[in-house]
């Protein structure tokens, strides 16, 4: 049975607005896990890397038994077992990290990512005689188990979570363009994958994930847009 009074009034807590002072904005990636606004980042521990070759080897003796042999199956007991530490310690760092962000600001902007396109198979590229073109799935696969490794899907419902008990807030923001586009005069200057340096002609240096972050963080409190920002030629001086 479930009793409900009307006449008590509900308290609902007030958003609270994001600023320049009491905000920070991060960028996501596989060279660090986080990129903030003011150039602090965080590290990826890579749990599932550093867990491999013992992973590997376990695997291997499991392979040498045949079904149903007690050995085998503490064998798989044990896989089992070092996987669900790995996904602790993971999960463990993600909250961790999601205090230490809310310890710097009470509202959070992150990017409004559709992380399961990040680890899609590449699709096929029939040549139209029967066979299929090189699809660079061998290259794909590596970073898709980085992106797994890393957990951000994860994180950010942690950092969601975080954000509901503290009573503080958590913004998603178009990332369209803001790897590509410079927080200080918003023009275009294009990179690739590679070139992880910003560098733009009108004087900005800087590594373009903490360009990418300062540029969230203008989009989020609505100071910058750019959507119909000019496009700039590449400067010479990136740094792959």
């Amino acid at each position: 049975m479930v009793l409900e009074d009307k006449t008590v009034p509900v308290k609902e807590d007030e958003a609270i607005c994001p600023t320049a002072e009491n905000s920070c904005a991060i960028d996501v990636g596989l060279e660090k896990f986080l990129t903030c606004d003011d150039g602090s980042y965080v590290e990826i521990p890579r749990f599932l890397r550093k867990a491999s070759l013992r992973l590997a080897r376990l695997q291997r003796a499991k392979s040498k038994f045949p079904k149903g042999r007690k050995d085998k199956q503490k064998l798989h007991k044990a896989i089992a077992k070092l996987h669900q530490k790995i996904a602790r310690q993971r999960q463990d760092f993600h909250f961790v990290t999601a205090y230490w962000l809310f310890l710097k600001a009470d509202v959070v902007f992150i990017e409004d990512l559709k992380l399961k396109n990040l680890i899609r198979r590449n699709k096929p590229k029939p040549d139209g005689k029967g066979n299929f073109l090189p699809n660079n799935q061998a290259q794909s696969s590596g970073m898709n188990k980085s992106w797994l490794d890393a957990g951000h899907s994860q994180f950010f419902k942690v950092l969601e979570w975080v954000a509901w008990k503290l009573g503080k807030r958590v913004i998603k923001v178009n990332p369209w363009g803001t790897s590509q586009y410079c927080h200080a005069c918003l023009n275009k200057v294009p990179k690739s994958l590679s070139d992880r340096w910003h560098s733009c002609p009108c004087g900005a240096e800087l590594n373009r994930d903490e360009n990418s972050g300062k540029l969230l963080k203008l989009l989020g409190l609505g100071l910058a847009s750019i959507q119909t920002a000019p496009l700039r030629e590449r400067s010479q001086r990136s740094i792959a």
